[in-house]
């Protein structure tokens, strides 16, 4: 008994993934012979499918994947913010010359600037005295010293202060290049990689159309003998 359960199990368990393998997996060639067959079903439903039904067939398939390698490439398009084919041509008809001179109608306004002064600085100074005793000599030179003191502190407290926002705008750069450099990685992944399986589509389609329309009268004639023998 417990070998037909697990009998039974493991048969469901390899329908079911023969069942995701075909229809899930294989989903694309699926998507291209549907269009097909159902292509010519219908011719054949209609007009028995002969020569004129086949070359119908055909021309049908051409268009559809013409259709699709365009849609293929105007999503390509976009993800580059390039405009799409009907906007590109769109903006060559507008760029279509006119009959007669243009008249141009040009408005002047008057416009003033603020400069506003956002650096500022700061300078120390001392007025210069006279001193002729040691005790006037040695409070100036106190003076001085306390004053290089103040500006050596104030140029290392801004040299600091640079080096911190250098780094920190280094740092948002290199964020920022990476981020950039992801982005660009899945666009061009989705461009290239995403959109080969709906351009392939259309040109599977594209080719059997061709097929088609060019050998239609030698496909009636060897339908036409299956059919008879």
């Amino acid at each position: 008994m417990n070998r037909v359960i697990t009998f039974i199990t493991n048969l469901i368990n390899w329908i079911t993934g023969v069942a995701v393998w075909v229809f899930r997996d294989a989903k694309d060639a699926w998507f291209s012979i549907l269009p097909i067959a159902l292509i010519i079903g219908c011719a054949w439903l209609i007009s028995g499918l002969d020569e004129r039904g086949i070359r119908i067939s055909g021309l049908l398939l051409e268009l559809l994947g013409i259709l699709v390698v365009a849609i293929g490439l105007s999503e390509s398009r976009k993800l580059f913010g390039r405009p799409s084919l009907y906007q590109a041509f769109q903006r060559w008809t507008e760029r279509r010359p006119r009959f007669g001179a243009r008249k141009y109608v040009l408005n002047a306004e008057g416009a003033s600037f603020i400069i506003n002064g956002n650096d500022s600085s700061m300078a120390f100074g001392l007025v210069g005295t006279s001193a002729h005793t040691l005790d006037e000599r040695l409070t100036l030179l106190e003076r001085r010293l306390n004053l290089a003191d103040k500006q050596i502190q104030e140029g290392r407290r801004k040299l600091e202060e640079e080096t911190k926002n250098r780094m920190e705008a280094i740092v948002s750069e290199e964020v920022a290049r990476i981020e950039g450099d992801a982005i660009v990685q899945k666009q061009l992944e989705e461009a290239v990689v995403g959109g080969i399986n709906l351009e392939t589509v259309g040109v599977v389609w594209l080719a059997f159309g061709v097929t088609l329309s060019s050998l239609s009268v030698e496909l009636d004639c060897l339908i036409s003998k299956l059919s008879g023998a």
